[in-house]
């Protein structure tokens, strides 16, 4: 039954006036009559989904002007910025110069305090420990790891911006790096002094995170640079370092 019902529904919907006349002389009239109810009823409810898909279309469009209005306004007022895969308005000359002050400022507050440090001969307030304060991820060899969250910074030796530590003052310093790995991956990290290495680290395993630590002892004098670098990097794509448990710091020795 449910064959002859569907086979009579197709059959309707194809069928001219001389077919339906015959196809009356096959099927009962009582049948023949409810087929053709249902497919009527099947037509009006097809061309209300129609009208009703037809009204969302058109308002997705006016939404779509409407949008790309909004986007044309935005760039002529500067545009969108894209900075680590994410999308940010602009900052206006306003912000952007109060921005470069404040920097300017912080440099020159950081200059003047080494320089003080220099003229009275401070020696024993030089330290600095941070850390990630995200995973590091889709690495590239040479790259520096900056280590943004700052747990002690005496002298103000470390810049979290950059992840560079700038010697205030010349004597011997004690530098340590340890990196933890994200289970299968594996990365080699440098110590660089003045973009030259003086040591390495390396960390990785399968199926488990991993670490790896070093400590280094440098003679440095006033406004010499450390910093961590990528040395050679297995994976270049997704997380390699876990944040909190790789870290970077130093103190002056003597």
């Amino acid at each position: 039954m449910l064959l002859i019902y569907v086979f009579s529904l197709f059959v309707l919907s194809v069928c001219t006036s001389d077919d339906i006349r015959t196809l009356k002389t096959l099927v009962p009239i009582d049948q023949f009559n409810a087929l053709k109810l249902k497919l009527e009823n099947l037509e009006a409810e097809h061309k209300e989904q129609l009208k009703t898909q037809s009204g969302e279309i058109i308002k997705l469009q006016d939404e779509v002007a409407e949008l790309r209005h909004t986007v044309k306004q935005i760039h002529s007022t500067g545009g969108f910025s894209e900075r680590h895969g994410e999308w940010s308005l602009p900052l206006n000359e306003t912000a952007i110069s109060k921005s470069r002050k404040s920097n300017k400022d912080q440099r020159e507050t950081v200059e003047e305090h080494h320089h003080k440090m220099r003229l009275s001969g401070t020696r024993s307030q030089v330290s600095f420990y941070a850390r990630l304060s995200t995973s590091f991820s889709n690495v590239t060899e040479g790259e520096g790891i900056i280590f943004q969250t700052i747990i002690t910074n005496d002298g103000l030796g470390y810049s979290g911006s950059s992840g560079i530590f700038t010697c205030p003052v010349e004597g011997m310093y004690v530098f340590s790096v340890t990196i933890v790995t994200i289970q299968n991956k594996l990365l080699e990290c440098s110590l660089e002094k003045n973009g030259r290495m003086v040591g390495r680290v390396y960390s990785g395993v399968e199926h488990f995170h991993n670490s790896g630590s070093m400590t280094v002892i440098l003679h440095l004098n006033a406004g010499d640079h450390v910093n961590v670098h990528v040395y050679r990097s297995f994976q270049e794509t997704g997380a390699i370092l876990s944040a909190i448990y790789t870290t970077f710091s130093g103190f002056l020795l003597y």
